[in-house]
């Protein structure tokens, strides 16, 4: 048997926001009065009693915002009246409660090991918004947590819409500073919630780990620049190599014969011989020396 539900504000039962206009109510009863129809709810899976009660807020809220006289005796009293909204020392207590203390048993998939805890608690949190929405389509819908062999795709998927997760939930704040300051403190509390259990992944950690152990990789391969001396036809391992090789008497010898025996004019066959001719005469001097 469904549990009896305390009344949600009117405007949040249609949509819109306090300001608007009959018109705005009309057309937006019209639209409801199709998606909530029993017989279409029913279809989708709900029970007929379910079905029925959500077709019966509709109808009411549509009564009492279309009558003018009705609609501001009840603007007066509205947040009076509106206390189904929940409030974040009372309604989530319990919520923000699991999210500061749940603990977990390793990785794999038992009812306390970490994907299966912290899953249960986001399907909490998003199910608050389904039903506070009254209809799953203006929701986005929450990607799935997983487990420890799912795609890392998949994961970053899940971890994007919690880190940037907004609120549909209404406070029932009089002032609408109040209520703004109110949802964005519970959108703020639950993202960092997310980031805190982002932290605590394993997938998100093998992966990082593996980023770092790349980097250490590819910093190492950079310290090790391997310099090449074209005159001398040799490899160095580092620029200082490279520099001192320079220095060297082999090296000025080279150089010096090299511009003795080339002009502007050369090509790359002339090039070549000159080289080879240098390494002719200079093993010839090793020789005698």
């Amino acid at each position: 048997m469904m549990s009896k539900k305390i009344s949600r504000c009117y405007y949040a039962v249609i949509g819109l926001p306090p300001e608007c206009t009959a018109e705005e109510i009309r057309s937006a009863y019209k639209k409801l009065a199709l998606q909530r129809h029993p017989d279409k709810l029913i279809h989708s899976g709900l029970s007929a009693e379910e079905a029925t009660a959500r077709f019966q807020e509709l109808a009411q809220a549509y009564q009492v915002l279309s009558d003018p006289n009705a609609r501001t005796c009840y603007d007066s009293k509205r947040y009076q009246v509106q206390t189904r909204q929940p409030k974040p020392s009372s309604a989530f207590s319990n919520l923000f409660r699991s999210m500061s203390k749940a603990t977990f048993s390793g990785y794999g998939d038992t009812d306390n090991g970490f994907y299966k805890v912290y899953s249960d608690i986001f399907d909490r949190i998003y199910k608050a918004e389904v039903d506070f929405a009254m209809d799953s389509g203006s929701v986005p819908e929450a990607p799935g947590m997983g487990n420890l062999d799912s795609p890392y795709e998949e994961v970053e998927k899940f971890y994007e819409y919690w880190t940037g997760f907004d609120t549909v939930i209404e406070f029932g704040f009089e002032e609408k500073k109040m209520e703004l300051k109110a949802r964005e403190v519970y959108a703020q509390r639950v993202r960092k919630f997310a980031e805190t259990v982002k932290s605590k992944d394993k997938r998100v950690i093998d992966m990082e780990e593996g980023k770092k152990k790349l980097l250490r990789k590819l910093n190492e391969k950079k310290r090790i620049v391997e310099s090449h001396c074209v005159l001398c036809d040799q490899k160095f391992k580092s620029e200082q190599q490279l520099k001192n090789h320079k220095q060297s008497k082999k090296h000025k010898q080279r150089m010096s014969m090299r511009d003795r025996y080339r002009d502007d004019d050369d090509n790359d066959e002339e090039e070549q011989m000159i080289k080879e001719y240098m390494n002719f005469m200079l093993d010839k001097e090793e020789d005698v020396n």
